[in-house]
């Protein structure tokens, strides 16, 4: 069963996977039913994750300076 997956990429001109557009996304999109590409998909998506975990922390990170910042500034003293 072929996945679809869909990310940036160049495409490959000849062979799959070949790269599509689907009308509701602007993302490229790839489709693959050869188990060689289910490899690549899988390090994709474990790349992916770790990205947005990444992400997640950094954003964590300003987010509790900010509300600390904020905190200080309503219970200083005037």
């Amino acid at each position: 069963m072929g996945q679809k997956l869909c990310y940036a990429a160049r495409p490959r001109i000849l062979g799959s996977p070949r790269l599509l557009k689907p009308p509701a996304v602007g993302a490229l999109c790839i489709s693959s039913e050869r188990a060689e590409d289910q490899g690549i998909f899988q390090q994709m998506r474990g790349t992916w994750k770790q990205n947005i975990g990444d992400s997640c922390s950094k954003l964590e990170s300003i987010l509790s300076k900010v509300l600390r910042t904020l905190f200080r500034s309503i219970t200083a003293p005037i």
